[in-house]
């Protein structure tokens, strides 16, 4: 925490903070050159062995010496969603993790791993095996009118109670009750692991920080999704970084959330990426310390607006700069296997999970990952973890899954789940199951998707699946929000490349160099 000596910079690399001067002077001992400099090179060589020597000694009492520190998480709390709690239970969490990562004898999991738990139902014990932890550190926010009660939980990785308190605060002051919540926390690590008293006044910011209040409660929105809730989240990102201009990490989520709203919103693309754009050009402007998230996110963009080159030129750029971003891992998974390079994709969705396991779209992309290079039970077996985590929308592996082993029953469960029609549900299904039956179905389906019945994401997948390559490739050129690249270099996407107009296909989206073979 203090070097002396060598400064670590994270993911750049390491400087040397002291001058270097001779050991010794250069001998005048009337030798040849040649013969002095072949003399110094010995005296060189000794010396580095020494000091490799020396640092692997040292490399082994740090990591012996780290061995003994406890690894926490705090994970967020369990609160209503009620409009006196903006934050939910992030603010309390976030600012137990800021202030526990000023322990000098406690290693912290990060807030980017720790809050992707964030609505899972995971036991802790679950939750402590995936992110490493010997201590998870919970809470339970409850309301009675203006008083606000605080269950604290200390569990360790095997769910057995270390400590549990509760703490009464009010609605007026939460600052307080955060603080008082630090310090049960506190004693009951004291008391419990041996750590040394923590000091509520060396938190780096108060949750009264206006600016940072409205970037937690951002999250808070954010993380509830939808189109109105994202909406909301734009709104405080924009509050925050007007507040506070030089809030470098706010900019870069208002960008992250403005990317994320086509989605979620009948509009296209460009306002909102335009916006999103502007928003990281701030954070350049601002920091070098976010240059990988910027690239990623300026990948990703790219990659929604199928400019295939400049995606893989941001997305390589963001891992050259830091390997371990999760989201650049996540999406340059994401995009190689729009170009059918399924294997590399497979590999960065690992490093992805590894990096930030308790990701619901992360493990999603995971079983996806596993579904195009054929490992059918490891992609079911990651698809329920997803959706453990909540992650809904992944009835794509899960059929897919059930057609390549004729588990019709389940094909239809699936899809029954997802609230559609059972009439053309079963047709379908049937269709499936018995080829004979493709043109009762196709009647089934044409008047479903007539009355609007059928999602309109779901129409090319439907004929992709029965077969049906005329239209399907009709259904894929109808909207962007069809068009379901990463399945056209599948196995069962065999009888698409037959097409006649399937070139044309690849064309329209601007594959035409990038398009593999058929896997």
């Amino acid at each position: 925490k203090s070097p002396t000596f060598i400064r670590t910079h994270q993911t750049r690399g390491y400087e040397l903070l002291v001058d270097v001067e001779p050991l010794e002077p250069q001998p005048a001992d009337g030798r040849p050159h040649g013969l002095r400099s072949r003399a110094m090179i010995r005296r060189l060589l000794a010396f580095t062995a020494a000091v490799v020597a020396l640092i692997v000694v040292a490399i082994t009492l740090w990591q012996t010496m780290q061995s003994d520190r406890p690894t926490v998480a705090v994970v967020p709390f369990t609160a209503p969603d009620d409009d006196r709690l903006p934050l939910g239970g992030i603010g309390i969490a976030d600012y137990l993790i800021q202030s526990l990562t000023r322990a000098d004898d406690l290693d912290v999991i990060g807030r980017g791993s720790s809050f992707a738990v964030l609505g899972t139902q995971m036991p802790p014990e679950k939750i402590a095996e995936r992110l490493d932890a010997d201590f998870i550190i919970s809470g339970e926010l409850i309301l009675h009118g203006n008083d606000v009660h605080v269950i604290l939980t200390v569990e360790t990785d095997e769910s057995i109670a270390v400590s549990t308190d509760l703490l009464e605060g009010r609605l007026s002051s939460l600052s307080q009750l955060h603080e008082e919540v630090l310090m049960a926390l506190s004693a009951s690590l004291t008391r419990e692991l041996g750590v040394e008293p923590l000091a509520a006044t060396e938190v780096n910011y108060t949750i009264v920080d206006s600016a940072r209040q409205k970037y937690l409660e951002a999250q808070q929105q954010w993380h509830l999704r939808g189109n109105l809730r994202i909406n909301r989240a734009i709104e405080l990102l924009e509050e925050a970084t007007t507040l506070s201009p030089d809030f470098a990490e706010a900019h870069l989520a208002l960008a992250q959330v403005l990317a994320l709203k086509p989605i979620y919103a009948e509009e296209p693309l460009a306002p909102s990426f335009a916006r999103a754009r502007a928003s990281l050009d701030t954070v350049t402007e601002l920091t070098s310390e976010l240059d990988s998230e910027v690239a990623a996110l300026r990948g990703s963009m790219a990659r929604e607006e199928h400019q295939w080159q400049e995606a893989l030129n941001q997305l390589q750029l963001a891992l050259r700069i830091n390997p371990d971003n999760a989201l650049a891992n996540y999406w340059y998974s994401y995009l190689l296997s729009y170009l059918g390079r399924y294997q590399e994709a497979l590999e960065h969705a690992l490093i992805a999970t590894r990096l930030n396991p308790y990701s619901a779209v992360i493990n999603n992309r995971l079983a996806l990952a596993y579904l195009w290079v054929g490992e059918n039970e490891k992609a079911a077996a990651q698809f329920d973890f997803a959706s453990e985590l909540g992650r809904q929308d992944g009835m794509k592996i899960g059929v897919l899954n059930a057609v390549r082993n004729q588990q019709w029953d389940m094909i239809r469960e699936l899809m029954l789940l997802q609230g559609n029609d059972p009439a053309w549900v079963i047709s379908f299904v049937e269709a499936l199951k018995d080829p004979e039956r493709k043109a009762e179905a196709t009647v089934a389906i044409e008047a479903a998707i007539a009355s609007g019945q059928i999602d309109r994401q779901l129409h090319f997948g439907l004929w992709w699946l029965l077969g049906d390559a005329d239209r399907a490739i009709a259904a894929f050129n109808s909207d962007e929000k069809t068009q379901d690249i990463e399945i056209l270099w599948a196995a069962e996407s065999a009888f698409l490349h037959e097409h006649p107009g399937f070139d044309d296909l690849v064309a329209s989206v601007g594959l035409t160099e990038f398009a593999p073979t058929l896997n």
